[in-house]
């Protein structure tokens, strides 16, 4: 499959806030740092790709600008993107995790697919863009050099390199709990059809 991206250039934003956490900190309650991208899919539409980078965890997510400031910019979908710009755009998100893992390849990355509105309505237990992400993830990160570990109920999908084998799983519990445990994070990744199983299985 022939890909491109847009332009990369610097980050707009390029900020780091601490350097460790403190005795009995919450891994993924305290942000380390944080990148944003600005990409400009056409001249009058322009996304941002966001990386928030935590102890072990960097998270991908995009929004598009017009809608920076409001609280559920992660969940918006359409703005008239035609199928070979949203392609262009998650390629555009894999090249620069691929830039990124050079500069800290410790790190898990995991690409958020939050959940939209619709994938409640139609009572899926996935969301249509953990479908996506899936198949553009693993076209760009192959299985010789990169761990991939898909969070399907949760929405996350995580690479990682092959050298940090032993600590992928312990750092998967880690995120995997700290969703579990914030009503708020299971409403933003999960399913409704997905929390029903749960329940049932109770």
């Amino acid at each position: 499959m022939q890909n491109s991206h847009y332009k990369i250039g610097i980050p707009i934003y390029n900020q780091r806030y601490r350097q460790s956490l403190e005795a009995n900190e919450d891994p993924l309650s305290v942000l380390f740092a944080k990148k944003i991208y600005k990409i400009n899919v056409r001249p009058k539409l322009v996304y941002y790709i966001e990386l928030d980078y935590y102890e072990h965890t960097v998270f991908i997510k995009f929004y598009p600008k017009i809608m920076e400031s409001e609280p559920d910019k992660f969940k918006k979908v359409g703005m008239g993107l035609k199928i070979a710009e949203v392609r262009k755009l998650l390629y555009t998100c894999c090249v620069l995790v691929y830039e990124e893992i050079q500069l800290s390849p410790q790190k898990v990355f995991s690409f958020v697919a939050q959940i939209y509105d619709r994938d409640n309505l139609l009572k899926r237990k996935k969301s249509i863009r953990f479908s996506v992400y899936k198949k553009m993830v693993t076209t760009y990160f192959n299985d010789q050099d990169y761990i991939h570990f898909n969070l399907e109920a949760y929405n996350f999908y995580c690479i990682t390199r092959i050298e940090n084998t032993t600590k992928f799983l312990p750092i998967l519990q880690e995120l995997t709990d700290a969703v579990s445990q914030d009503n708020h994070l299971l409403n933003e990744f999960v399913t409704i059809a997905q929390l029903q199983e749960w329940a049932q299985q109770h």
